[in-house]
């Protein structure tokens, strides 16, 4: 079945439920569009989409009131970003990840909550990445790009968004 030129997709459960995100709470709900007497209920125990939408297996399973309502009582994980890996030209090969070389300078973890603001500082003072690719430079450089990715090196686009780093330069003389 077409409409409009699209392919319509009869979702069986549609009339049952609707699932709909809060944004500023970044947690989902769950609308019952049947009266409880029909006894429609989602069972958590064998769900592996259950911790995705935000729920755990103790989470109510129906609504309390007729055409009621379930709201997770943990923020969704649809982002299964665990950090950021910060890149740049200044290096050479870089942190190794996973035996791997992309040039990354650091990896900061995800430890804040959406919307709010990851303040991160490495905790070993000897973990570096090599600069060997600048000695030897006639004319030097003025200039290093940084850029950041997802651990599967998908750069991340900050939709204008701002971040800032400070880095700490050591050299042997």
């Amino acid at each position: 079945m077409a409409v409009d030129g699209k392919t319509a997709v009869s979702i069986p459960w549609a009339s049952l439920f609707t699932i709909t995100g809060n944004d500023s709470t970044q947690k989902v709900s769950i609308q019952f569009e049947t009266d409880s007497k029909i006894n429609t209920y989602i069972d958590w125990t064998q769900s592996t989409v259950r911790s995705i939408l935000g729920f755990d297996i103790l989470s109510p399973t129906k609504p309390l009131v007729s055409k009621g309502s379930l709201t997770t009582p943990y923020i969704a994980d649809f982002n299964n970003l665990n950090a950021y890996y910060l890149h740049s030209d200044l290096v050479g090969q870089g942190i190794p990840t996973n035996s791997l070389y992309g040039q990354v300078i650091s990896v900061i973890p995800v430890t804040a909550a959406p919307g709010n603001l990851i303040v991160y500082q490495g905790q070993y003072e000897n973990l570096f990445a090599d600069c060997d690719n600048l000695i030897g430079s006639i004319n030097g450089r003025s200039t290093f790009s940084f850029w950041l990715t997802t651990e599967t090196n998908q750069v991340i686009d900050m939709n204008g968004e701002e971040y800032s780093f400070t880095l700490m330069f050591k050299w042997d003389v």
